[in-house]
């Protein structure tokens, strides 16, 4: 019974979101980059993929010839989708690195800012692994948006308890979240000044979190809309590519 309500505030709040004309997709920019950009001998860095690497969240089949490497803070994690990379290796984003061995014509960061508290550190951390020439794609949710604020006030074993209960397909999914300058103004600021040029930017302001109940469902969709029109670049998540030419 529990399953089939929820199921049908999913389905509900599915039909509702159909009346708003925001862009859905939150993973725009990554699918066009990993379609469209890639040559031979293209080298990749996944950097907190860990057992989610990007590559297996949106179902794209790599050329043999990309190099694919992962990063992350647990080796374990990594070792669980071992299979998806090339080589595998330790990473902690903040903490200021040295110039690393391997650099790469695109570093990935995808849904992993967020957990990292000290964002500029962990920035120049991926500059620092790419390319002359590369591109760094990052995707992280916004401090703005409503899920992001209970976050930070619910404890994180409760949030878990109920997210893992109503959404089971996320089960493995609840790291502690900090949120720091989790902004899309913000880390394009930090960007600038390691002197990268931004190439394209997605404000995602749709998110299924609240799907789960549909008139709390009603409720953030009404709160959004103010968020929409007063806050200048409000959004539920982003994602940005950025230009590393010097």
């Amino acid at each position: 019974m529990f399953r089939q309500f929820i199921n049908f505030n999913i389905l509900s709040s599915k039909i509702f979101e159909r009346i708003f004309s925001f862009n859905k997709n939150d993973k725009l920019l990554i699918l066009s980059l990993l379609k469209d950009h890639l040559k031979e001998n293209f080298e990749i860095a996944d950097i907190g993929g860990g057992k989610k690497p990007t590559r297996m969240m949106t179902g794209i089949n790599l050329p043999k010839q990309i190099i694919y490497d992962g990063y992350d803070i647990d080796l374990e994690e990594l070792e669980i989708a071992r299979e998806a990379y090339n080589n595998i290796y330790q990473l902690d984003l903040n903490k200021p690195q040295c110039k690393n061995n391997k650099i790469y014509d695109l570093v990935i960061c995808l849904n992993t800012l967020e957990h990292v508290e000290d964002v500029t550190t962990a920035i120049s951390n991926l500059e620092l692994m790419t390319k002359k020439g590369g591109k760094i794609y990052v995707k992280l949710p916004c401090k703005y948006a409503l899920f992001t604020k209970l976050n930070l006030i619910i404890p994180n074993k409760l949030k878990n308890r109920i997210m893992h209960k109503v959404f089971p397909s996320k089960k493995t999914d609840g790291f502690p979240a900090f949120y720091d300058k989790s902004t899309p103004n913000e880390i394009i600021n930090i960007f600038k000044n390691l002197d990268l040029e931004i190439e394209s930017i997605n404000l995602v302001k749709w998110s299924s979190y609240f799907s789960f109940f549909f008139p709390l469902y009603i409720i953030w969709r009404l709160i959004t809309l103010f968020q929409n029109i007063f806050i200048k670049d409000y959004c539920e998540s982003f994602e940005l590519i950025f230009n590393k030419k010097k």
